[in-house]
């Protein structure tokens, strides 16, 4: 995975409806100077650390490798300490542990799902 697939990733999860949230908020712009470098300007500092993290979310190719949208997510691939597990359009996504993540030790946990719906809604 290159910086412009990086830059791509957050840039597309960032213009989707329901956005990336607090961690969207702190984000002014994304550069990819280099193959092996992304910049991120951000509004504010910011010095959270969370399963939010770019690690977790640069989940697709530029371009979705050459695919639509809708057919990439029916077999996604991507890099990182997690890897796609299943969708629930609109609902939740779940990704699980990368056994071949680089770094052996990470991540410390098995999986991860974000409930992607509005929580208002089920408040």
């Amino acid at each position: 995975m290159t910086a412009a697939d990086v830059k791509f990733s957050i840039d597309d999860a960032r213009a989707q409806a329901k956005g990336w949230g607090v961690l969207d908020a702190a984000i002014k712009s994304i550069d990819a100077p280099d193959p092996s470098t992304v910049v991120f300007n951000l509004k504010f500092p910011w010095r959270r650390s969370s399963p939010t993290s770019p690690s977790l979310r640069t989940d697709h190719p530029k371009n979705f490798g050459g695919e639509t949208r809708k057919a990439f997510y029916k077999h996604p691939v991507g890099t990182g300490p997690f890897m796609w597990d299943k969708r629930v359009v609109g609902q939740s996504v779940t990704f699980k542990r990368n056994p071949y993540y680089w770094q052996k030790a990470s991540p410390i946990s098995d999986s991860v799902t974000w409930d992607v719906r509005d929580r208002r809604e089920h408040a």
